[in-house]
């Protein structure tokens, strides 16, 4: 990952093939420099290779691994859609990690991309347009002539 603003290489992230208890699971993975945690990177990154995996790979689903103790990440892969699976242990440098699989499927992230989509047009219909008409000096005339009194 690079940084628009420095120019400067502030971490990684991609998709991996990793193994869960035995069985090959398609992983968003990421790392930042220690110093540019918390600030809107890692949520980007996984976002971007979200969208990456379903729209361009046509996978049917993707995983992120997390420690039990990495609560950002965990936050980012709730808000990125993800559902809770399974926790297992890791064993990486002679130590014993306790990790937890969060998933989301092609179905889910079309559903919440659906969803997303059907709320941008509500919004646009019963918030925005709506304020603009009841300012404006055509709704005063539209509803003079149906004899309705503007609240």
């Amino acid at each position: 990952m690079v940084e628009k603003k420095s120019q400067k290489s502030i971490g990684d992230c991609g998709i991996t093939w990793q193994q869960v208890n035995g069985h090959p699971v398609l992983e968003i993975g990421y790392h930042l420099e220690t110093d540019r945690g918390h600030q809107g990177f890692a949520a980007e990154a996984a976002r971007a290779c979200r969208k990456l995996a379903f729209e361009t790979l046509h996978a049917d689903e993707i995983t992120s691994i997390i420690r039990d103790t990495n609560l950002a990440s965990q936050k980012i892969a709730l808000a990125k859609g993800m559902k809770l699976g399974q926790t297992f242990i890791k064993h990486y440098q002679d130590i014993d990690l306790p990790h937890i699989v969060f998933s989301i499927t092609r179905q889910q992230y079309e559903n919440e991309k659906k969803a997303e989509n059907e709320k941008e047009n509500t919004t646009e219909q019963t918030d925005w347009l709506p304020f603009r008409l009841q300012n404006s000096f055509f709704f005063d005339r539209l509803l003079n002539s149906l004899n309705i009194q503007a609240g």
